[in-house]
């Protein structure tokens, strides 16, 4: 499935702000390395671009395993 490039104009990079993520995959604990979020436009609502979400993106371990989460909130 091909995704669009997300361009600069449908992006809004928030301010930096500290806070806390936390989640389990297969019982064992998501250690967060990195926590970013910002403000985008749905791109499955192309003919509609009034609709906002937020994209949240942890990147972490798991065990010995790299693990990236994405998260879109409404």
């Amino acid at each position: 499935m091909h995704r669009p490039t997300p361009s600069h104009q449908r992006c809004v990079q928030p301010a930096t702000h500290e806070g806390r993520f936390a989640a389990s995959i297969n019982s064992q604990p998501f250690r967060t390395s990195s926590l970013t979020g910002r403000l985008t436009l749905r791109s499955e609502l192309e003919q509609s671009p009034a609709q906002w979400i937020w994209q949240v993106i942890a990147d972490g371990k798991v065990g010995k395993m790299r693990t990236t989460i994405g998260l879109p909130c409404r």
